[in-house]
C-alpha cells in the first residue's frame, strides 16, 4: 500500500515534470500557474504531515509501568546498552530509557520484547489491538506510514507538554497487535 505520503510525492514529481515541459515549450504563463499550484500543493501536503491540525490529548502522566516520561531518573539506576544513548531500567530491563540532564525523555518497549506485563498509563500493552488503543486514547491520532520495520503506526500528541506517544503495528492490518510502544518528549 502506497499511502498518502507516497501519493503526495508522486503528485509533486508529476507537477515538476509538467512545469519543466511547459517552461521548455516557452509557455511562461502556464509555467507560473503550474508553479503556484505546485507550491500550494506542497504547502497543503506539508501541513497534513506536520500534525498542526491534530487534536492534542493530555499525556502528562504517561509512562511505561512506574517510569513516567519527564520524570527524574539517575543514570546510576539503569544499565547502559549498546544502542545510542539508551539505558535499560534496572527494575524492568525490557524498557529502554533515554535520560537527558537527569530527566526521562524517551521510553521504548521495543519490538523484540514479548512482555505483556508492561503497560502504558491507560493499560495498553503488547497484546493490545488497534481497537484497544483507540478506545483508550481516542480517535485523535496521526497515522504513520512507510515504516521500515512495521506496517503502520499511530501517534498521539500532547502539544502543551510536548510529548508524543506512538504505537506500531505489524503489517497494514488494524487487527494485529501492538509491536512497539514509544513515548517521546520533544
Amino acid at each position: 500500500m502506497i499511502g498518502i505520503f507516497g501519493i503526495g510525492i508522486i503528485l509533486i514529481v508529476i507537477l515538476l515534470i509538467i512545469s519543466i515541459v511547459l517552461l521548455w515549450l516557452k509557455k511562461k504563463w502556464l509555467f507560473i500557474i503550474g508553479a503556484i499550484i505546485l507550491l500550494i500543493g506542497v504547502l497543503i501536503w506539508a501541513i497534513m504531515f506536520s500534525g498542526i491540525f491534530q487534536k492534542s490529548i493530555n499525556l502528562s502522566n504517561e509512562g511505561l509501568n512506574q517510569i513516567k516520561i519527564l520524570s527524574q531518573m539517575n543514570k546510576a539506576d539503569t544499565e547502559k546498552i549498546d544502542r545510542n544513548d539508551f539505558y535499560r531500567a534496572t527494575d524492568n530491563n525490557r524498557i529502554y530509557v533515554r535520560i537527558e540532564d537527569g530527566e526521562v525523555t524517551e521510553l521504548t518497549l521495543p519490538a523484540d520484547s514479548t512482555d505483556i506485563s508492561v503497560l502504558t498509563s491507560r493499560g495498553i500493552n503488547l497484546s493490545s489491538t488497534f481497537a484497544d488503543v483507540t478506545q483508550a486514547y481516542g480517535e485523535s491520532y496521526k497515522e504513520l506510514n512507510f515504516l521500515e520495520m512495521y506496517g503502520f503506526g499511530v501517534e498521539y500528541r500532547d502539544k502543551e507538554n510536548k510529548i508524543k506517544l506512538r504505537f506500531y503495528f505489524d503489517k497494514d492490518d488494524k487487527k494485529t497487535k501492538v509491536q512497539d510502544i514509544e513515548i517521546i518528549a520533544y
